[in-house]
C-alpha cells in the first residue's frame, strides 16, 4: 500500500513538472471534413494570436479548469503551430506563429497571426499564466502566472474566445529580459471568416461567440519575462535579431 501511494504521489508530481503531458487539451489541425459531434462530451475552442513586436518568440500559455483546478484539466497551449494551405481560389495561404525557423517565414518580420483550434472537455476555464519556450535565445524562461482570461466550453458545441494580442520588446540591449503585452478583443468577423477557409464543414451559425471577450475589452496585462543562459548560472547579455 505505501509503495502504492509513494507511485502514485511520483506520478502527480510528473504531471505538474511536465504539465503538457498532463493537458486536457487535443490540438485540431485544418482538415476539409471536421465537424464536431453534438453528441461529444467534449467542445472546441476557437482562438486566434497575434503578436507584434519580436516576432519569433514562441509563447506558451497555461490553461486551468476553474471550478475545480483537477490536475487532468490543467496544461500548456502551445503558440507555435502553423499551417499551410490554399484558399477557396486554389491561391496558396499561410498561418502560423513562430518559430520563424522553426515553422516557416514570416511574411512581416515584425507581426505573425495565427488560428488555434482545439477540444477540451466541458467547463469553465481560464489562461492564468505564460512563459517563453524553452532554447528561445538559448536560455530557460521565467513563468508568469498571475492573471486571468476566462472561457467556457459547451459539450458538443464550438466557441469562439476571441484573439489573443502579444506585443513583446527587449529591455534595453539584453534579450534576456522580454517585456509582453498581452490582451484580448472580439475580432469574430475576420477569425470566422478564417475558420471558414481553414475549417469549411463546421457550421458558422453554430459558432458561439464568448460573452467573456467584453469583459476583457479594455484589459492589458504587461508582464516581465526573465531568460537564464543555458549553461551559466545568471542572466545573459546578447543581442536579438
Amino acid at each position: 500500500m505505501a509503495l502504492q501511494m509513494s507511485l502514485k504521489r511520483i506520478s502527480v508530481m510528473a504531471c505538474l513538472l511536465l504539465l503538457v503531458g498532463c493537458s486536457a487539451h487535443k490540438i485540431v489541425s485544418p482538415n476539409k471534413d471536421y465537424v464536431l459531434s453534438e453528441q461529444s462530451e467534449d467542445g472546441d475552442v476557437i482562438m486566434t494570436v497575434s503578436s507584434k513586436g519580436l516576432y519569433d518568440v514562441p509563447f506558451s500559455l497555461l490553461y486551468r479548469k476553474v471550478a475545480d483546478r483537477s490536475l487532468f484539466n490543467i496544461g500548456e497551449l502551445s503558440l507555435t503551430y502553423g499551417y499551410k494551405y490554399q484558399d477557396k481560389d486554389h491561391e496558396d495561404k499561410s498561418i502560423f506563429k513562430s518559430h520563424a525557423k522553426k515553422y516557416g517565414q514570416s511574411l512581416d518580420q515584425n507581426s505573425s497571426e495565427s488560428l488555434h483550434v482545439f477540444k477540451l472537455p466541458a467547463g469553465d476555464y481560464e489562461f492564468y499564466g505564460m512563459f517563453i519556450e524553452k532554447d528561445y535565445e538559448w536560455a530557460v524562461w521565467t513563468m508568469v502566472r498571475d492573471f486571468s482570461f476566462t472561457f467556457s466550453v459547451v459539450s458538443g458545441q464550438s466557441t469562439y474566445i476571441g484573439n489573443l494580442m502579444i506585443n513583446t520588446k527587449v529591455i534595453g540591449n539584453n534579450d534576456y529580459v522580454v517585456e509582453s503585452v498581452l490582451s484580448r478583443q472580439d475580432r469574430s468577423k475576420d477569425d470566422v471568416r478564417l475558420l471558414n477557409e481553414l475549417f469549411p464543414a463546421i457550421d458558422l451559425t453554430k459558432v458561439i461567440v464568448s460573452s467573456d471577450i467584453v469583459k476583457d475589452k479594455d484589459v492589458k496585462i504587461t508582464r516581465m519575462h526573465y531568460g537564464t543562459e543555458l549553461g551559466r548560472g545568471g542572466l545573459g547579455i546578447s543581442r536579438i535579431h
